[in-house]
């Protein structure tokens, strides 16, 4: 699992990078590669300060099993 007290997410990025952000995603050359829709994801409760999502989630769980597993995962790693 990753961890840190300040890590910033930019998940599905894409190629849009955000300097300062850890930029994921499933397809290109972001700093993670890793599938969104793959559970469970690889950082721990509370460990997130900041996640950004730029028009990923229409393109992520069209199951709606797999759309409340993301839900699921993103509640729990950001910090409150």
């Amino acid at each position: 699992m990753m961890s840190s007290n300040h890590l910033k997410l930019n998940l599905g990025c894409g190629k849009r990078m955000i300097p300062g952000f850890v930029n994921v995603d499933k397809y290109g050359s972001p700093e993670l590669k890793f599938d969104l829709e793959t559970f469970p994801w690889p950082w721990d409760d509370n460990s997130v300060e900041q996640i950004m999502m730029i028009h990923v989630m229409e393109h992520l769980g069209r199951d709606p099993e797999i759309f409340l597993s993301i839900m699921k995962e993103l509640y729990p790693v950001v910090s409150g």
